[in-house]
């Protein structure tokens, strides 16, 4: 049975030699790297930003946005403002993001993030949940949110802004940055046979973001029509990806708990489930 790595070429390495560490990886099944997001420096970032003040917190979106704002950075404003003043604070979602904070030198006590103990999800509601709290107490009154940019934007991020508006209901400035793009793979049509073959063949999807989800429809010819997913089967890692995959229409979608240990335990779920 293969199982499919959908996260981007940066991540996707490391997270399977986590993934195929955990207990449950069987021997048997078949590993797949094919990235449905490529990820490269946004070429509009660096140009607008030259007096960016006092920054309490920086919010990473990701572990990209940290290796992507680094040499993006260099000796700038930026990396000064919001990397040498003490007190600062570093935000992250996840255990990846973390993981490329602390590499990047940040220390442990700046860094705030979900833990993920008791099923808790790495989501900006579980974060928002770790630094709504203190805001006030720890003087928070400027966060920049460096974050991806979609292929063909004008430079101004996008995506899901739930936190951040929840900072600014809160009175506290939000300052974005872009500092990587995203962009849909281009794939060959042997890519694209296999892929389409791997939608009925048993093979398990793991899907770790919306955006994915429909790249993959965008990449496939045929994946727009009726049932082009019906026998598709998929481990999604968060509640939202579940649904977006639910409406494109795959058959099987079991959500997980984005810790490998728990993808692994729900890809050998699905074994069973055959």
């Amino acid at each position: 049975m293969q199982v499919i790595i959908t996260r981007p070429t940066e991540d996707a390495g490391a997270w399977l030699a986590r993934l195929t560490a955990c207990a449950d990886w069987q021997r048997e099944w078949q590993p797949r790297l094919w990235p449905l997001i490529d990820i490269g420096p946004n070429p509009l970032h660096g140009t607008a930003h030259s007096a960016p003040g006092r920054i309490d917190a920086a919010m990473f979106v990701s572990a990209n946005a940290v290796r992507f704002f680094e040499p993006a950075q260099g000796d700038s404003p930026w990396r000064h403002a919001v990397l040498w003043h003490e007190g600062a604070q570093a935000w992250a979602v996840g255990p990846s993001t973390r993981d490329a904070l602390r590499s990047a030198g940040w220390p442990d006590a700046a860094i705030v993030a979900p833990d993920g103990a008791g099923g808790e999800p790495f989501d900006s509601e579980a974060l928002w949940r770790r630094v709504e709290p203190a805001l006030q107490a720890a003087g928070v009154r400027r966060v920049l949110v460096v974050r991806g940019t979609d292929e063909d934007a004008d430079g101004r991020p996008v995506g899901r802004d739930w936190l951040a508006q929840r900072l600014r209901d809160c009175g506290v400035a939000v300052v974005d940055v872009a500092v990587y793009q995203r962009a849909r793979p281009v794939w060959t049509r042997a890519q694209q046979a296999a892929a389409g073959a791997a939608l009925g063949d048993g093979s398990v999807w793991l899907i770790s973001s919306s955006m994915a989800a429909q790249q993959l429809r965008e990449l496939l010819p045929g994946a727009a029509a009726p049932r082009a997913f019906a026998r598709a089967r998929a481990v999604a890692t968060h509640a939202r990806i579940a649904q977006r995959l639910g409406e494109l229409g795959w058959g099987t979608v079991v959500l997980s708990h984005p810790q490998p240990q728990a993808v692994a335990a729900s890809i050998k779920s699905l074994t069973y489930a055959r």
